[in-house]
């Protein structure tokens, strides 16, 4: 792993083996963390580690759910995902609801 120390301002070049570049800037610095700026290009993911796990729950849960679907990495912003899990809750809820009044 590659130690740097940069200043606000100051920026970071990474080439990538298919000669494309990634610019990563510091933005600001604070008490608790640092605000980056990456700049790559638009076949680059680029992930925070607690959303990589994230998606690996959901992709690995998604193939208990369809085990005959290979699934790929899903690139799915939180935002989607929240609403995704909301209109789960409600077909669990309104399929509950269903088999209590064949009840």
């Amino acid at each position: 792993m590659l130690l740097l120390f940069r200043k606000v301002g100051e920026t970071v070049y990474v080439d990538t083996p298919d000669g494309s570049e990634i610019k990563i800037v510091v933005i600001a610095l604070y008490q608790n963390g640092v605000k980056l700026g990456i700049k790559a290009p638009e076949n680059f993911n680029i992930y925070r580690a607690e959303l990589l796990q994230e998606l690996e729950q959901a992709r690995e849960q998604a193939k208990g759910d369809f085990p005959e679907i290979e699934y790929k990495m899903p690139t799915v912003s939180p935002i989607i995902r929240k609403l995704a899990a909301k209109l789960k809750q409600k077909e669990q809820k309104n399929q509950s609801i269903e088999e209590g009044e064949e009840q």
